[in-house]
């Protein structure tokens, strides 16, 4: 079978097929090679003697013909031989286009789902982790009048002072979480804390981070151009709340002393010795 008419071939095959005209080509080069070399004996061996060679010339001819014969032979053996026939037959089907679309929509469509199930199952694990910080009651505070106000008339300024509220304790939970964040930094890495704490504080940080962007909402929707003065005011709020839970942890300090060392003091508050 001729290399027209041959049908495609495996790699298999196609290294079969290469070896095989390395062999043949390998085979003529050494009868070559051999009749070369015979040739150059003979002339060797004659020297300068015309006669001698050219009474020997007979037998380079019949060299040359023993050549052509072998070579002739050789390649109509392996035209005859059945190395082609006996290639495996590469069976081909028809597919249709869409197969690789179906294929690739399937692909598709199964990540989608794997997505989806892989982040509500992350954020029903987030959800399900405790807050590091206690109820935010200002908060709720908030929801509960804003919730009354849609039924019942409520006045502008006690929603606004509610807003207040909780935009001070949200801006208090920001400034705890970045002092906090240098050492349970350290703490984490030095695996003195666990991943479930670590995980804890990473959704405050969004919570928080989320719960101002609502607060800046909520005081767009109250009136127009009010936020930028809202961040302000939260802050002197909260400023003003720290200063006041210091003041009255002093007082409270005072009274657990005077009960743990029996001390006794007048009505100015000063020691009775």
């Amino acid at each position: 079978m001729g290399f027209k008419n041959a049908l495609p071939l495996s790699i298999a095959s196609s290294t079969r097929l290469f070896l095989y005209i390395f062999l043949i080509f390998k085979r003529n080069i050494l009868i070559f090679c051999t009749a070369s070399t015979k040739y150059e004996k003979l002339i060797k061996s004659t020297g300068n003697d015309h006669n001698r060679f050219l009474s020997q010339n007979c037998a380079v001819c019949k060299i040359g013909k023993n050549l052509l014969v072998k070579m002739s032979a050789f390649n109509e053996s392996s035209n005859g031989s059945e190395f082609f026939d006996s290639a495996e037959h590469v069976e081909t089907k028809i597919v249709s286009v869409y197969t690789p679309l179906i294929y690739v929509g399937i692909l598709i469509i199964s990540l989608i789902v794997f997505a989806s199930q892989y982040r509500r199952r992350k954020i029903q694990q987030m959800t399900e982790l405790p807050s590091i910080f206690d109820e935010n009651d200002a908060k709720d505070l908030y929801f509960q009048i804003k919730q009354i106000s849609e039924t019942q008339s409520v006045h502008e300024k006690v929603l606004k002072a509610a807003l207040l509220n909780r935009g001070a304790e949200t801006i208090r939970r920001s400034f705890k979480l970045k002092e906090l964040e240098p050492q349970i930094s350290i703490l984490y890495k030095n695996g003195s804390i666990g991943e479930e704490y670590w995980q804890r504080y990473q959704n405050e940080v969004k919570v928080i981070e989320i719960d101002f962007k609502e607060t800046l909402q909520e005081a767009e929707s109250l009136q127009a151009g009010w936020p930028q003065l809202f961040v302000t005011i939260c802050k002197e709020i909260c400023f003003n709340q720290a200063l006041s839970r210091r003041y009255n942890s002093i007082l409270k300090r005072k009274e657990i002393c005077i009960k743990e060392w029996e001390l006794k003091l007048n009505d100015d508050g000063r020691l009775i010795q």
